[in-house]
C-alpha cells in the first residue's frame, strides 16, 4: 500500500468517526440525548415556555407553604437528593405529564417548572444534567427528588440517597402566572403527594369518612339534636371561605390535610334549631376520603 492509499484510509476512518460522534438520539428526556458538559450527562437544556400546571404562587403541602421561585437565575443549593421509581411510574407529575423513570426528570419544591439543573454528587464529582417538570420531595427537608434514569447516572440507587450540588442552568426559565391555571387540588402531582404520604406517619381515623354530596345537604344528629357540615378545599386559605358558604358554621380555622387526601376538610356543629346562628360548639376537624375542592360534605 502507497501512501496516497493510506491517506485516504486514515481520512476515511476520520470522517467515519466525526459522524458517529454527532449522531445522538434526539430522543427528549433520554439517556440517549445526552449533553456531555464536562462529565454532566443527561438533557441538553433549550428554551421552554412555562407550564400551565405546577407554578402557582405559593402552594401548601402537609401545612407547610412553599412559594414557587418566578425565575430559576443564580440558583445554586447543597442538600440531599432521593429518587422515585416504578411505584409512581406513569402517575401524574406537577406538570400535567405523566412520571417516566426512564427519562432524565426530577421533582423540585419552588422551581419554576420547566427549569434545567446540573445535579453533581459531592462525593463523587459525578454530574448530570435534568429537567425539573414535578414538585417535591416533601420528606425530610431533602433537596431534590430524581428519576430513576437520573439516579442510576449518579449510581445513588442503591443507597438511596447522596449529597448533591444543584445549580439552575441558562435558559433561565421566567414565569407568566397569567397564561395558566393555579395549582389544582390534584396536584403537586400524584407521584409526589403518594411518595409523601407513604412516607409520613399515618393519621389516626377517628371520625365516620366523609362522602362527597351538594352544597345544600346536611344531616341531623338525632342523639345530639345538631346539624353537622363540612367542605374541602385545595389549601388551607380557602377554608376562611365556609364562613360566608355555609352561614350556619359562623366561621372557619386552620384545617388539616384529610387522612387520605390532597384536600383541607373543616367542619362545624351548630344547634339544629337555629342554623343560621353562631356556632356555639368549637369548630372541629374531620379526616375524609378525597374530595373535589370547592365541593361540600356531609357527614354520614
Amino acid at each position: 500500500m502507497n501512501q496516497l492509499q493510506v491517506d485516504v484510509v486514515l481520512a476515511t476512518l476520520l470522517a467515519l468517526t466525526l459522524s458517529a460522534c454527532s449522531s445522538v438520539s434526539d430522543q427528549p428526556g433520554s439517556v440517549g440525548a445526552a449533553a456531555q458538559t464536562g462529565n454532566a450527562i443527561g438533557r441538553i437544556p433549550h428554551e421552554l415556555p412555562p407550564s400551565r400546571y405546577g407554578n402557582p404562587e405559593t402552594y401548601e403541602v402537609f401545612g407547610r407553604e412553599y412559594s414557587v421561585q418566578t425565575t430559576s437565575y443564580g440558583y445554586q443549593k447543597r442538600g440531599m437528593a432521593s429518587w422515585y421509581g416504578p411505584k409512581f411510574h406513569g402517575k401524574r407529575t406537577s406538570s400535567g405529564t405523566p412520571y417516566d423513570m426512564h427519562q432524565m426528570t426530577a421533582a423540585h419544591k419552588t422551581l419554576p417548572i420547566p427549569t434545567f439543573v446540573q445535579v453533581t454528587r459531592l462525593d463523587t464529582g459525578r454530574s448530570i444534567i435534568v429537567e425539573v417538570n414535578d414538585r417535591g420531595p416533601f420528606v425530610d427537608d431533602r433537596l431534590i427528588d430524581l428519576s430513576y434514569a437520573a439516579a442510576k447516572q449518579l449510581d445513588m440507587v442503591g443507597p438511596g440517597t447522596a449529597p448533591v450540588e444543584v445549580k439552575a442552568l441558562p435558559p433561565y426559565q421566567y414565569l407568566a402566572r397569567h397564561q395558566g391555571p393555579r395549582l389544582q387540588p390534584s396536584q403537586p402531582g400524584e407521584s409526589m403527594i403518594a411518595a409523601a404520604q407513604n412516607s409520613a406517619p399515618a393519621r389516626p381515623v377517628t371520625t365516620p369518612v366523609v362522602s362527597s354530596v351538594t352544597a345544600a345537604s346536611m344531616s341531623q344528629s338525632t342523639a345530639a339534636k345538631t346539624q353537622t357540615v363540612a367542605a374541602a378545599y385545595p389549601t388551607r386559605r380557602n377554608v376562611s371561605s365556609l364562613k360566608t358558604e355555609i352561614p350556619a358554621t359562623g366561621g372557619a380555622t386552620a384545617a388539616e390535610p384529610a387522612a387520605s387526601s390532597t384536600s383541607f376538610v373543616a367542619a362545624a356543629t351548630a344547634p339544629a334549631a337555629s342554623a343560621n346562628s353562631p356556632v356555639a360548639e368549637p369548630l372541629q376537624l374531620l379526616p375524609a376520603a378525597p374530595v373535589a375542592g370547592g365541593t361540600y360534605a356531609a357527614v354520614q
